[in-house]
Parts: structure tokens; C-alpha cells; sequence
């Protein structure tokens, strides 16, 4: 019998033992005993949605009484409890945290009723217990804790570089951030269903203001489904801004929907008017491009100039695993480094200051071309002309989308022939294609957007320069741009031969305009370059030789020359660089105005000279008959003085302090003006010599005899007067305009502009 209680007593110790260190090892206490009967589970514990693992133990209640509890390190996401209990007990859960030695102020909406014997859950199917944070605002600030009922509120109280954390998925207004702040979306998705902006334009998501720097990071942006006419741009952006790990999902951007207007239906789901923007991790952007009224012009994303409203050009890199979708607008900096594998980009449309950098990219450039109507019993254009380059290498006519469409006219230039020949596809089939690095001349009637589809260019494209000897526009050829972002001169390279200074660009008024040795050449922009020599390799490489730069310490600097009236405007350079001066050549435009520098003989667009020069002659021929305006500035190099003669008029001003404003006709005399670089002012322009008092031109201080003559503003004598000592001419015989009056005494000649009124 001894023998008997002692291995009872003995298993009685090892059951307390074992039941004693279980309930050690857990905070919620219970005792088995309690209990008739028992059954199993094997569940996992979710907070807010997700799955927790680590010293979070789960305990089973009904009312204040533990029915059961488990902490199982050896599964860190399973819950393997003993639940005990009668029939029909329903059962609740609670969290003890051992890492902060607290239950965790969790709500659960999990319950059971308890069943003797039942398996709640098996391993590969776990019974699911949720439990959700108890609701203290939308969003609270990170650094203070404090909880805010709606994300704006955040926004708003939130000082600079504080991290506002959205904690669940919620929809409220658009929202202005003019501060440095990071918003944590924490895998939640924002709603907006009002918008805001500027005036009237009330149709954004997110307005970010210049001047601040912006994070949004882990989670998603969209519209309302009943909010979607009132929405067409989810971010507007003007600050510097990280776009990390987000879904910017732009379907519902539907505010042009019902517009029958063709321009209408632009949509943008990032638009970015200035800063530094940065698109990484796993971000996707999804444009709208079935519900608006021009899907083509639903964009993921732009890169927009707006330097017209005083905001600076914004810089865009996409580095991002995850998926673009939609039309993409470039008139400022793109950077594409990095696009998912399920990225769609139906174009990239590059325009203006536009450049696209890559290293390697499969896509759609859309080039816009702007119809321009031939002037009736004409079959010439007279503006709306552009100069074109493929992206894509040489590509068939046929392959370019809208490249034929309407009435259209396609050149190249000739050097051998000096001919700009059409090359439209032609019976014979002689020119059927763009080739790679050669520019063309293209207008067009209507509207159209040239489409090319293809692999961009990365290397360097070769081919051959032509110079005819005895042509007097030898060596003149037109190249383009092969690269989707700006070169310059110095992209260019070629043995045997030289290039002249700067080169020539199309306006679309169809004036060439000669542009200096520092200047850019667009993306498919095409330039008219002037070489001394054939060059049978040239070159034109996408990273610019250094061996080709001119360093700032070369730099001389240069005067530009620019003469305008109301519709056309021309230029022309003195360079002070050695180098080798560019030719005029005449407009394609025949109504344009031409302002040139002669040299020994030979007209200049861009003349070089040395920096000890004294005078430049500068010759202008008017089309038409007008005023016109010339001003001139000095880049990269300082004048005291500097005055601009009217060899017609007489007249003399300072180019320093004013513009010269003139009436000319085509039939003037083309070598009219002289630049001058004096040490003192002109004794005809020291002080007025005449004054209007009255009706009445009053001349005081008249040395020996003089004679005053009237000229109107085409040069023409309208009247001469001889005078001694001083002089009092009545204006009454004089319409009213404006007159130039040429005085002669003993000092020489004076000059002087009146206005008779």
C-alpha cells in the first residue's frame, strides 16, 4: 500500500509540474479542472489585418474567465491552444504583449461557441482571429502621437519634417501642402471626393506648393467613383517630391468626359510643374484612357514647363519596379532609369525645352506638328515650317504615324545641287525613308502628331558631310538630332574638315536663325551646319568629346544682334572667338527681315572678329515696308560704351541704356547701321540741341551759317531752312508724326528725333 501513494503522490507531482509550468510560462491564468471538457485549435492572430508572430500571447475567455491561452515559440505565427469549456459557451480573445508587459487595448470581433471535441482550424487552414486597432482618428502625427480625425486635419497641424501616418483606408477632401512633410500611407489607400486648386480650377487631389520637399510613400491615392467629373489631376505637384512604394490610381480622372471639345480630356495622374521629382520602389501610376473624351491624352505622369509663371524647369527620375500606364508629356527634364515589366506607355510626347534621358528604351516619341495653310493661289508654305529627326534610326516613311497625313511637303537639303528636293514617297520609290541623323524640312495643313515607334538611339550615328567647291553655299548641310535630349556643337566630330562658328535652326515662321557655337539642338530638331571640307565620318555622338568643348577660359564672348518689327525677327553674331564665320543665308520665309555682319566682301550670319575692333558694319534688308527695332547685347564680354549709327538718318544711340527704333523700306540701302565702341559720346548726341515750345522749334546757340533740314521717318526731306546764330521754325506746316532734323554749322552735324503732335 506504501508503494501505492507513493507513485501516486509521484504522478500527482508531475501533473502539478507540468500544469504549474504552463501556466508560468503564460499571463493568463486558468486552470484545466475547471472544466468538463475540451477541445483544439490551431489558429493565427491578425492585428489591423495582419499576421502576428513573436511574444504576443492569445487567451480564450468567456466573460472575465480564461478558458484557455497559448504562446508556441516553435510556431511563431500559430496559436496551437487547448480550449476548454461546456456546450454553448460562446468565447472571446484577448492579446498580452510580454515584450511591454501589457494587454494589448485591442477590439475583437471573434468569437466561438464552444463544442466538446471540435478542431478549430488545422495547420494548413488556420482559424483566423482578428482583432482591430480601437478607432482614434484617421491619421496621427508620428513624432507627437497626437490623433487626427481626417488626414487634412494632420496635414495642417503637422509642423516641418514631422511623418504623418495614415491608419486606415479613409476619403475625404483634396488637400494643399505648403510644408516639408512625409506622408506614411502604412498600406492604406486615401480617397479624395472634393478638390482643390487655384481660382476657379478646383480639380485636384494633392496641390503641393513650390518651395517645400514632400514624401508619399506606402499606400494609394484615387478618386471617388461618384466624385469623378470633378477631378483631372490626382497630384498636382510644383514641389520637390518622393514618390515611394505607391499605386496613384488615376481611372476615375473623368472630369472632361462630357466635353465635345477634341482639346479636352487631358487628364494627369502626377503633374509636375517644378522641383526635383523622384518616382521609386514599387511605385505604379494608371491614367484614365478609356471613359475620357481623347484617351491618347490621358498622361501617367508630365514633366511640365512653366517657367512662363516664374517657376523653374522640374527634373523627373523614374526608378520604379512597378507598372506606368498612360501617355507620359515632357517639356522639361525626364529621366527614365528604371519602368516595371508591365508598364504600358502609349507615347512620350517631348515638346519645347523638352528632354528625355535613358539608357536604353522601347517606346513611342510623338513629335507635335501645327497645321499651317498654303496662302491661296500658292503651292508654298509660308510659315509653319519644322525641322524633324528620327529617335528611332532610319525608319520607313510608312513606319512613322502622321508623317503622311493631309497635304504635306518633306525636304532635305542638297549641298551638291544647292536644291532642297521633295522627298515624299514618290511613284518611283527613290525616298521612302527618314534616315538616321539627317534632318528634314516638313510642313504640314493640318494638325498632326508624328508618331515614331522603335528602340531609341544610345550610340553614335556616322554618315557623310558633302562640300561642293565653287558653290556659294558650300558645305552647308542639314543634320538632326538622333538622341531624345538636347546636343550641342560639341557632340559633333569629323577628321579632314572644320566647322564653321554656331549654325542655323528653322523657326516656324520659316526664318533661319543663326545660333551661337554654345547653343542646343532639340530633341528631332534638325540643324543646318557648315563644314570647310567633305567629312566622310562625321559624327554625332551622344555624349558630348571634351576634346570638342570650347572651356570657359577660351571664351571671348560675343555681341548679338536682333531686328524685329510686329511679325518676324532676325539675328546675327560678332564673335570674338578664332573660329570660322558662318554664311547668310536667305530665309525660307521670303517676308522675313535680314540682319547680317559684312566682312571683306562676304555677308556673315555669324562673324568672327578680334577684341580690339573699333566698328562692325551691320547691313539690314526689310521685305516690307515697317518699323522696326534693333537691340544689341554683349554675352560674355563687357563694353563701357557702345553706340549704334544710322548712316540714313544720322541718328546715333547707346546701345547700353536704349533700342533703336526705325522705319525702312525693301528698296533702303542695305549697309545702314555702324556699331562703334567710343571712349566718349558722340558730340550729336550729347544734349538735344532742340526744343518744341509753342508750335515752334527753337535752336539757341548756332555757330556761323547752318541749314536745317526736316526728314520724315522714311528719310525723305520734307522741308530746309537756312539760319545764323539761332533759329525759331514754326511745326504748323508739319503733320503730326515723327520727323528727324538734321542741323549743319560750323561744329559739324547734329541729329535730333521730334514728335509734332
Amino acid at each position: 500500500m506504501k508503494k501505492v501513494l507513493t507513485t501516486l503522490t509521484l504522478l500527482i507531482t508531475l501533473c502539478s509540474f507540468a500544469f504549474g509550468q504552463q501556466n508560468n510560462d503564460l499571463y493568463f491564468e486558468y486552470n484545466p479542472h475547471d472544466f468538463q471538457s475540451n477541445a483544439t485549435m490551431v489558429a493565427q492572430v491578425k492585428i489591423d489585418g495582419i499576421i502576428q508572430s513573436g511574444n504576443i500571447e492569445l487567451g480564450i475567455f468567456k466573460g472575465d474567465v480564461c478558458h484557455g491561452a497559448a504562446l508556441d515559440k516553435s510556431y511563431p505565427t500559430y496559436y496551437m491552444p487547448t480550449v476548454y469549456g461546456v456546450t454553448g459557451d460562446v468565447l472571446s480573445f484577448k492579446l498580452y504583449d510580454h515584450n511591454i508587459g501589457e494587454v494589448l487595448p485591442l477590439e475583437c470581433s471573434t468569437t466561438i461557441v464552444f463544442e466538446v471535441g471540435k478542431r478549430y482550424g488545422t495547420k494548413p487552414n488556420p482559424f483566423i482571429i482578428e482583432f482591430t486597432t480601437p478607432y482614434k482618428g484617421d491619421a496621427k502625427i508620428v513624432e507627437t502621437e497626437k490623433y487626427f480625425n481626417t488626414l487634412a486635419e494632420a496635414v495642417e497641424a503637422a509642423e516641418n519634417g514631422q511623418t504623418i501616418t495614415l491608419l486606415k483606408d479613409s476619403e475625404g477632401k483634396g488637400i494643399v501642402i505648403d510644408k516639408d512633410v512625409t506622408i506614411d500611407f502604412n498600406d492604406k489607400t486615401y480617397t479624395f471626393n472634393e478638390g482643390v486648386g487655384s481660382g476657379d480650377l478646383t480639380s485636384n487631389g494633392f496641390q503641393l506648393l513650390q518651395g517645400n520637399t514632400v514624401v508619399l510613400k506606402n499606400g494609394g491615392l484615387n478618386v471617388a467613383e461618384t466624385a469623378k467629373a470633378k477631378f483631372y489631376i490626382l497630384v498636382q505637384n510644383y514641389a520637390n517630391l518622393t514618390v515611394e512604394d505607391m499605386n496613384l490610381d488615376g481611372t476615375n480622372l473623368d472630369k472632361w468626359s462630357t466635353s465635345t471639345d477634341p482639346n479636352d480630356g487631358d487628364s494627369y495622374v502626377l503633374s509636375n510643374n517644378s522641383g526635383t521629382v523622384k518616382i521609386i520602389g514599387e511605385t505604379n501610376i494608371t491614367a484614365n484612357d478609356e471613359s475620357s473624351a481623347n484617351p491618347s491624352k490621358a498622361f501617367a505622369f508630365d514633366a511640365c514647363d512653366q517657367t512662363s509663371k516664374g517657376y523653374a524647369l522640374p527634373v523627373v527620375t523614374i526608378n520604379t519596379t512597378g507598372a506606368i500606364k498612360g501617355a507620359v508629356e515632357v517639356s522639361a527634364t525626364l529621366n527614365i532609369e528604371a519602368l516595371g515589366e508591365g508598364s504600358e506607355i502609349s507615347y512620350i510626347s517631348i515638346d519645347g525645352k523638352g528632354q528625355l534621358f535613358h539608357n536604353g528604351l522601347t517606346t513611342t516619341i510623338k513629335k507635335h506638328i501645327t497645321g499651317h495653310s498654303v496662302p491661296e493661289n500658292n503651292n508654298e508654305y509660308v510659315g509653319g515650317w519644322y525641322t524633324i529627326s528620327s529617335p528611332v534610326g532610319t525608319v520607313e516613311h510608312t513606319d512613322v504615324v502622321g508623317l503622311l497625313t493631309g497635304k504635306y511637303d518633306l525636304y532635305y537639303y542638297n549641298e551638291k545641287d544647292m536644291m532642297w528636293e521633295n522627298v515624299k514617297d514618290t511613284e518611283d520609290n527613290t525616298y521612302t525613308e527618314l534616315k538616321n541623323g539627317q534632318g528634314y524640312l516638313y510642313a504640314n495643313t493640318v494638325d498632326t502628331d508624328l508618331l515614331f515607334k522603335g528602340s531609341l538611339n544610345t550610340a553614335a550615328v556616322t554618315y557623310s558631310i558633302s562640300y561642293t567647291e565653287g558653290n556659294s553655299l558650300a558645305g552647308f548641310n542639314l543634320i538632326g538630332n538622333p538622341f531624345t535630349y538636347n546636343i550641342t556643337k560639341s557632340n559633333m566630330s569629323g577628321a579632314g574638315a572644320s566647322l564653321a562658328e554656331g549654325f542655323y535652326t528653322l523657326s516656324n515662321q520659316g526664318a533661319w536663325q543663326p545660333n551661337a557655337e554654345s547653343a542646343t539642338i532639340a530633341p528631332m530638331q534638325g540643324a543646318l551646319i557648315k563644314a570647310t571640307g567633305t567629312i566622310a565620318n562625321f559624327t554625332i555622338a551622344p555624349n558630348a568629346p571634351n576634346s570638342a568643348k570650347r572651356s570657359e577660359s577660351e571664351n571671348k564672348g560675343q555681341i548679338k544682334i536682333e531686328v524685329s518689327n510686329d511679325n518676324y525677327n532676325d539675328v546675327a553674331y560678332v564673335s570674338f572667338n578664332e573660329g570660322i564665320g558662318l554664311d547668310k543665308i536667305a530665309h525660307h520665309n521670303a517676308e522675313v527681315p535680314m540682319v547680317y555682319v559684312p566682312v571683306n566682301g562676304k555677308n556673315f550670319a555669324i562673324a568672327t572678329m578680334k577684341q580690339d575692333v573699333n566698328e562692325i558694319p551691320v547691313s539690314f534688308v526689310a521685305k516690307t515696308m515697317g518699323q522696326y527695332t534693333i537691340s544689341v547685347k554683349a554675352v560674355d564680354c563687357e563694353f563701357n560704351e557702345m553706340y549704334l549709327t544710322d548712316r540714313m538718318t544720322g541718328e546715333k544711340v547707346n546701345l547700353l541704356l536704349e533700342d533703336y527704333t526705325f522705319v525702312a523700306t525693301s528698296n533702303d540701302n542695305a549697309d545702314r547701321f555702324v556699331i562703334s565702341f567710343a571712349t566718349t559720346m558722340p558730340e550729336s548726341v550729347a544734349e538735344n540741341f532742340i526744343y518744341i515750345n509753342n508750335g515752334n522749334m527753337i535752336i539757341n546757340n548756332i555757330e556761323g551759317n547752318a541749314v536745317v533740314r526736316v526728314l520724315d521717318v522714311l528719310g525723305r526731306p520734307v522741308a530746309e531752312y537756312n539760319v545764323t546764330e539761332s533759329a525759331n521754325i514754326s511745326t504748323a506746316t508739319l503733320s503730326s508724326g515723327v520727323y528727324m532734323i538734321q542741323m549743319y554749322d560750323n561744329n559739324g552735324v547734329k541729329v535730333q528725333k521730334i514728335v509734332v503732335e
